[in-house]
């Protein structure tokens, strides 16, 4: 498949003598041949097996799809190398992760894709995407969007303050905002900047050489203006009387926003020290349910009602109560990952394995037995 091919490129059409013909609306050149990009994973694909590859300290190697070779140097085969694959999507797994990081992102950008949600409906047929391992898959395609955000608000800031610079280059001559605005209306740069009144205050402290703005922002800070406070509130204010009204209200406005910003990044601050702590608590009640297991505590199978009572009082148990995560499941999970590890052993009565764990499958069948016992009873 071509790098510079895509699916929405191409406009399946039936001839006049009803054969399928596959039009490509960028070239404008039309084949009866199906084209690659267009292929399933049953069919066969025309593909150049050697890769260009970064490795972590910028080198660069080339490395084989197929045989999982890599080499420093170009191959004399990479030209002349190309192969029919057949199922590359079913029967080809990609392993080595920079190989699986440099395939998936050029999809992404070649498609153009913005989400996940739209990754899996425009790739999910295709052979790379799904030879790269699905749990690796989902947390390079997490990292793509993230760095493609983060660069993306990073240019954001930086056009922001080129547009704030050179709109404040020049002294026009005015110290109010309303003044400053519709001088600069026009500006080509000035409709650009999203935080007009930001705008203002840099070129006040370019041209003026203070900042009326900071001096109601600190007598807000010191008359304690919250969330809570309104915009009535604030007028209202004796210790604001020797200010112009549109300036405290555009200050107040700037001030608020600060105060909402803080506010919101210190709920998003809490909620991941709450998902860190439930995490830890969560790895503590595994490692206690782990030691029990070793001591014989536990055993395969065991109910969570009959071993409720072994674990109640503790401190991992009791840490986790009232959380996101629930120590019922947790236990079930456990008890689960020993039911599916044990269970071909379980007919031979724990024959092959270790003592630990026949010990548990013994007392699983002998707990089997003392409740038909006391059923006869």
């Amino acid at each position: 498949m071509r790098a510079t091919e895509s699916r929405l490129d191409y406009e399946v059409l039936v001839a006049p003598d009803n054969r399928t013909y596959y039009y490509n609306k960028k070239t404008r050149m039309s084949s009866f041949t199906k084209p690659d990009v267009l292929k399933g994973s049953d069919e066969e694909f025309e593909v150049d097996p050697w890769i260009e590859c970064k490795s972590r300290r910028g080198k660069t190697f080339y490395h084989n799809t197929i045989t999982g070779e890599s080499r420093w140097k170009r191959p004399f085969e990479r030209k002349e190398g190309k192969r029919m694959i057949r199922g590359i999507g079913i029967r080809m797994k990609i392993t080595d992760k920079e190989t699986s990081r440099y395939l998936l992102n050029r999809l992404l950008e070649q498609y153009d894709v913005e989400s996940m949600k739209d990754a899996f409906y425009k790739l999910s047929t295709e052979p790379i995407f799904r030879a790269v391992e699905a749990g690796e898959r989902e947390l390079l395609m997490r990292r793509y969007f993230e760095d493609k955000e983060r660069s993306a608000k990073e240019e954001e800031v930086r056009e922001q303050k080129y547009y704030v610079d050179e709109v404040c280059k020049v002294d026009v001559g005015v110290s109010d905002f309303f003044g400053f605005n519709n001088v600069f209306s026009k500006h080509p740069y000035y409709s650009r900047i999203e935080d007009k009144f930001a705008c203002y205050e840099t070129y006040v402290e370019r041209h003026v050489g203070s900042t009326t703005s900071r001096k109601l922002e600190k007598v807000f800070e010191d008359l304690g203006v919250s969330l809570q406070t309104s915009v009535e509130d604030v007028i209202k204010m004796k210790e604001l009387e020797g200010f112009d009204r549109k300036a405290i209200l555009f200050s107040f406005i700037r001030y608020f926003r600060r105060l909402e910003s803080e506010f919101l990044s210190d709920m998003k601050k809490r909620k991941m020290e709450i998902l860190q702590s439930a995490s830890h608590h969560k790895e503590e009640f595994k490692k206690l349910l782990s030691r029990m297991y070793s001591e014989g505590s536990i055993y395969y199978k065991m109910k969570f009602k009959n071993a409720f009572h072994l674990f109640k009082d503790s401190e991992p148990f009791l840490n986790l109560l009232g959380g996101i995560e629930s120590p019922k499941e947790i236990y079930f999970d456990f008890i689960n990952d020993l039911e599916n590890r044990l269970r071909g052993h379980e007919r031979e009565r724990g024959k092959g394995i270790s003592g630990i764990d026949r010990r548990a499958i013994d007392k699983y069948f002998e707990t089997i037995d003392e409740e038909k016992e006391e059923g006869e009873i």
